[in-house]
């Protein structure tokens, strides 16, 4: 089990429940895949100490055998392929799938696979040959062909669909969706259905939706990101004057994080089909 405040590992086993930690030079961990040896596991991170990527940590030793390059928000992991010789990490930030291939520990991810908005969990099949990723703005589950490191079409699930668990038997996936308070029980063999891929909003149509509220951002440099009580917004777009993100009336907080700036939490109060504007030379670097 990894633990995102501090660097330990924890240990479960399953035979007696007993709780043991894994010392040693590993990062703090949003997510962990390990493999089907029990010799490796593979950490995801995102802090501001370590920065972002993925640790690849030997746990006989324990020792660290690489740091992975990550992205913004990178969160849980999954090994699959043929030979298990593919690691899938899902980017919340980034609406992708990064896919590592673990026979070399020193080289980007092979490619990005875009799937649904806010990607969080992730799980494989039993067979290896799929990947299943939950779409939390989205309320489904992206289906990945491991083959071919496509996507197959996606699942319908709940509302904030957040992490996800295939069955021992491999007949069942298991969502749970977070702003609902349920789990969604998804036959595998269920067909997914095609879907559009990285929708966004204009300002107009954001406007138009009565359970959101509008941010605009003005005068930051590029490569912002902006978060509403910790979730990425449902949708953003990049416009001429800034950056247009819509969030849940309900947001209390946004939370900035731009190059150059201090990481901002600023107190929002918008309303459904409300704007509040956020300007950068307002902030201090």
């Amino acid at each position: 089990m990894a633990h995102y405040s501090y660097n330990p590992l924890t240990r479960i086993d399953t035979t007696d429940n007993t709780v043991s930690q894994v010392p040693g030079p590993v990062r703090p961990g949003q997510g962990i895949a390990i493999d089907r040896a029990g010799a490796t596991a593979y950490l995801t991170y995102y802090t501001f100490y370590f920065g972002k990527g993925v640790a690849a940590v030997e746990l006989a030793g324990p020792a660290l055998l690489a740091d992975l390059p990550g992205e913004d928000l990178n969160w849980s992991a999954a090994i699959a392929g043929d030979a298990d010789n593919f690691l899938y990490v899902a980017n919340t930030a980034r609406n992708t799938v990064s896919v590592y291939d673990l026979s070399s520990l020193q080289q980007p991810p092979l490619l990005a696979v875009p799937v649904g908005s806010g990607p969080r969990g992730v799980a494989a099949s039993v067979d290896r040959k799929k990947v299943y990723v939950a779409n939390l703005s989205d309320g489904d589950v992206s289906v990945i062909d491991t083959t071919s490191n496509t996507v197959q079409g996606r699942l319908t699930a709940g509302a904030g669909a957040y992490d996800v668990a295939v069955s021992p038997d491999g007949t069942y996936l298991f969502v749970s969706n977070s702003f609902e308070g349920t789990i969604s029980a998804i036959p595998t063999a269920t067909p997914p259905a095609a879907a559009a891929q990285g929708t966004m909003a204009t300002a107009a149509s954001s406007s138009e939706d009565p359970g959101l509220g509008l941010a605009l951002l003005r005068g930051f440099p590029p490569g912002c990101r902006v978060y509403a009580d910790g979730e990425i917004p449902r949708r953003e777009e990049q416009f001429e004057e800034g950056l247009s993100v819509s969030f849940p009336s309900e947001t209390r907080e946004l939370f900035l994080f731009c190059p150059g700036y201090r990481n901002r939490a600023v107190p929002v109060s918008v309303g459904a089909g409300e704007t509040v504007v956020l300007d950068g030379q307002l902030l201090p670097e």
